[in-house]
């Protein structure tokens, strides 16, 4: 049996010649431009609700937690939370707001309705005859969940959802 894996080299096949000066300023101009279009978005993308920040949030002991920290300079103005349960969030109560009012935004809200792993629930003030109040938050100011009862698993995720002007 043999044991010669050397491969010969087919004769037919070219070797072509590198100029890589060229390809180098083509992709420097790709990257330059694609820095600009990446700006542009962003600006777009910050008067558009979107998730302002996904963090995870313990559901079986009391505290609060910080969920998104406000750019200065800009108001960010919320538009409601998306709560994704790790498992059963049994009687779980929570709020949210601005750190020392974590209430402003979402007063008590009870997750009940949580009782399995990958369950979801949208949090947002509960419309009525009178137009929604929504809550806008001016430059460094810090969002927090508050976990007022503690009943839930360890490990869920909470999407803040808003936009930035």
């Amino acid at each position: 049996m043999s044991t010669d894996y050397h491969t010969a080299y087919p004769a037919a096949m070219e070797y072509k010649t590198s100029n890589l000066n060229s390809p180098l300023g083509e992709l420097d101009a790709q990257i330059g431009t694609n820095v600009t279009n990446i700006a542009a978005n962003t600006e777009a993308l910050k008067e558009t609700i979107h998730v302002l920040a996904t963090t995870t949030v313990d559901f079986s002991s009391i505290g609060e937690t910080a969920l998104h920290t406000t750019l200065s300079g800009e108001y960010t103005v919320l538009t409601g939370a998306v709560v994704r349960a790790g498992g059963d969030a049994g009687g779980t109560e929570i709020t949210i707001g601005q750190s020392g009012e974590v209430t402003d935004f979402l007063n008590t809200q009870t997750l009940s309705n949580l009782d399995a792993a990958h369950d979801a629930v949208i949090l947002q003030p509960v419309p009525n005859a009178t137009p929604v109040k929504l809550k806008a938050y001016s430059g460094e100011v810090e969002i927090r969940i508050n976990i007022e009862t503690a009943e839930g698993v360890s490990i869920n995720w909470v999407d803040l959802l808003g936009y930035t002007v």
